[in-house]
């Protein structure tokens, strides 16, 4: 039942099998490899990348702090003038001295200011301002005691340009701050600096204050109007603790969803010498992970490249190993069916395993022939001997036939003297018979009775040893009789 079985199941061809079992192989490897290449990119390259992002970040804000300490070190130059350091100077002698300075001013910056501790401003025009003490440069200059602060943006009117102030205290010989000087710098010459700061095609740049309000962004309508501890009144999602950290000075990089639910990037890194300013560059995930994200198509593509191409040397592969197994199986399909032709072989072209197939079962078919050669001279002989013995028993049975009819002819001999001596007997008891008879007659005759009674005695024992020796005869003819019938069956047989 069981070789039934196995007679009928259909398996695949040593090709298909190779080539699949290789491929699978070669298959698990490369995903393994594959495997192990995503885990380290997410492991290790996505966190370098992001690493690489921070650096960044943080050089950028090094260059703005740099950009600010510009504007500082003006200040201060300013603020050494013998006019604003000298106590008994007038506001008109302020004026004047700031009027003066108008020509030199820094490029960048609209106007410059002088402010008194009690919050009275003076500009290059002469205008005095009244209470400014509520602004956030002035308590950082005279409530902090800071050095030089710069305060949140801010506007006159609503369609004015926001401006930034950068503010350095004005100190008299013994160190007392006698008030301040300031210069107001409009926000879109801020976003002019920032505008050059991009680690993506598509990622913008932001500057925020101490509070975490916008004070430079390529969007005009979000500066002052948009504060990133409140984004997510907006539709953000994870900003609102990215403004939180960089209030807090505190640099990194981290994602945030914007209101179309993209995923973004935030690489933040505090502005040295601001007192809480920070930079933000906002990058699109796919932007800033692109080279992450080709290098793992890259794999992905490498590795389905390999699996074809390996799927397809195992495939040639096994078929050159298969082949010399088929055109054996072939030629064997090829000897059992068409009464077989011995002469044919295996091309040996190769001097590997399959060569040695080749060679071997060409040794086999060699073999094979010369065994059925030997056993058709064999069969030959024997047909020979047959005819040989045939003819041997045939000339027997026909001696058997002469004897054995030579021997019924001795038996009707042998029964024919057998009747002749049962005659004889016959008459000589008859003769008896007579002679005792006779004997009654007379004594007279005994003489010639007794010598005529022993005659025929003599006579009568003579008969006797003729018959004994007939049914000796006759018992040797019935054994010989037997013995040729047992030897005729053995021939027939």
């Amino acid at each position: 039942m069981n070789s039934e079985i196995m007679k009928t199941q259909k398996s695949l061809s040593i090709s298909a099998r190779t080539t699949f079992l290789f491929s699978s192989l070669v298959l698990v490897l490369l995903l393994l490899l594959g495997g192990t290449v995503l885990i380290s990119i997410n492991k290790i390259v996505i966190p370098l990348t992001e690493k690489s992002a921070a650096d960044i970040g943080s050089a950028r804000g090094s260059e703005l702090g740099r950009w600010f300490a510009g504007h500082i070190q003006e200040l201060n130059r300013y603020a050494s003038q013998a006019v604003l350091t000298n106590p008994e100077s007038s506001p008109e002698d302020i004026s004047s001295f700031l009027q003066s300075q108008q020509a030199s001013l820094h490029s960048e910056a609209n106007d410059i200011f002088f402010a008194y501790p009690d919050g009275t401003a003076i500009g290059a025009d002469g205008i005095r301002v009244d209470k400014i003490n509520s602004q956030d440069y002035y308590m950082g200059i005279f409530r902090a005691a800071q050095d030089y602060a710069i305060g949140a943006p801010s506007r006159e009117n609503p369609s004015d340009t926001p401006n930034i102030i950068i503010a350095h205290d004005v100190r008299d010989p013994e160190g007392r701050v006698l008030g301040l000087i300031a210069e107001s710098i409009s926000s879109t010459v801020l976003q002019d600096t920032i505008n050059t700061i991009s680690i993506t095609p598509s990622s913008i740049a932001l500057v925020t204050d101490a509070s975490a309000n916008v004070a430079a962004h390529p969007d005009s309508s979000k500066i002052i109007n948009f504060n990133l501890r409140h984004s997510d009144d907006q539709g953000y999602s994870g900003l609102e603790d990215i403004g939180t950290l960089m209030t807090r000075s505190k640099s990194g990089i981290a994602q945030f969803s914007d209101p179309d639910r993209a995923i973004q990037y935030a690489i933040y890194s505090p502005i040295p010498g601001t007192f809480g300013w920070s930079l933000a560059i906002i990058a699109p995930e796919a932007e800033l992970l692109r080279q992450v994200n080709l290098l793992i198509i890259a794999i992905v593509t490498s590795i389905i490249a390999a699996a074809i191409i390996t799927a397809i040397a195992a495939f040639r592969l096994s078929k050159s190993i298969a082949k010399p197994v088929r055109e054996a199986a072939l030629e064997l399909h090829e000897i059992s069916t068409h009464g077989g032709d011995l002469t044919k072989e295996l091309a040996i072209l190769r001097n590997d395993e399959t060569g040695t197939l080749a060679t071997a079962f060409n040794t086999f078919i060699g073999t094979l022939a010369r065994l059925i050669r030997g056993l058709r001279q064999n069969m030959g002989e024997a047909e020979n001997s047959t005819i040989s013995i045939a003819s041997g028993i045939e000339e027997t049975a026909a001696a058997t036939n002469e004897i054995t009819a030579n021997i019924h002819s001795a038996q009707n001999h042998y029964d024919k003297v057998s009747e002749l001596i049962l005659n004889n007997n016959v008459r000589i008891s008859e003769a008896t018979a007579l002679i005792h008879e006779l004997e009654d007659h007379g004594s007279s005759q005994a003489s010639a009775v007794d010598q005529t009674s022993a005659s025929i005695t003599q006579m009568n024992a003579s008969l006797q040893n003729i018959a004994g020796t007939l049914d000796r005869r006759q018992n040797e003819t019935k054994e010989l009789q037997v013995s040729l019938n047992q030897t005729q069956d053995n021939i027939h047989d």
